[in-house]
């Protein structure tokens, strides 16, 4: 179950229904208007929040189904070039990453890159990339358009990724890596060179 809640307050607003099992991750849309939740049931599901007060968001979504094994992460594209649909990515167990649509539950892509568990993924600032990090230490990015790998990178044995995050820093653009080794890597983007490590 998922419970939405007001700050400052002890009693939450609504409960959402439907995961059959844990529930591992979840983000808001970046117009705010839906909730997105993956689980270890092996869906997603895409939430309408826009009234939380009315009963029947609680029961109504859009599943993201697809995965064979439990979805580890979840995220936002915070630019779609489809029509007024955002994009939704998802991470599994099942060693692969998936692209949605998150309207219609459509899975448009799916990245079969990884050969280990996929931890953690992530959209660029402006949409047009993602990311993506797994047990096998590989770092994959891919063109969201064209929904194919653009450049990957390898961590180092017994070194896997858990974390990643996109930022901007001027006109550079940064993708900083968790990892399994107690490192955290900061690649540019944008010159794709070594990066540095920060133990």
């Amino acid at each position: 179950m998922i419970y939405i809640m007001s700050l400052g307050e002890t009693k939450h607003i609504v409960t959402l229904k439907g995961h059959t099992n844990e529930v591992n991750s979840v983000k808001c849309s970046p117009s705010k208007t839906h909730l997105a939740s993956c689980a270890d049931d092996g869906t997603a599901r895409i939430w309408d929040v826009t009234d939380i007060h009315n009963p029947k968001y609680a029961d109504d979504c859009v599943i993201l189904a697809g995965h064979t094994s439990c979805l580890t992460g979840i995220d936002w594209s915070p630019n779609s070039s489809l029509e007024h649909n955002e994009l939704v990515a998802t991470a599994s167990f099942d060693l692969t990453a998936r692209l949605w649509d998150s309207k219609t539950g459509e899975c448009l892509r799916v990245f079969m890159d990884h050969f280990k568990h996929v931890y953690a993924l992530s959209f660029s600032p402006d949409g047009r990339h993602l990311a993506t990090g797994g047990g096998d230490g590989w770092l994959h990015i891919y063109d969201t358009e064209v929904k194919e790998k653009l450049w990957s990178w390898y961590t180092g044995e017994k070194s896997g990724i858990f974390e990643i995050d996109w930022h901007s820093w001027g006109k550079e653009s940064l993708v900083s890596v968790a990892l399994e080794s107690r490192a955290v890597a900061v690649i540019n983007f944008r010159k794709i060179t070594a990066p540095q490590l920060d133990t």
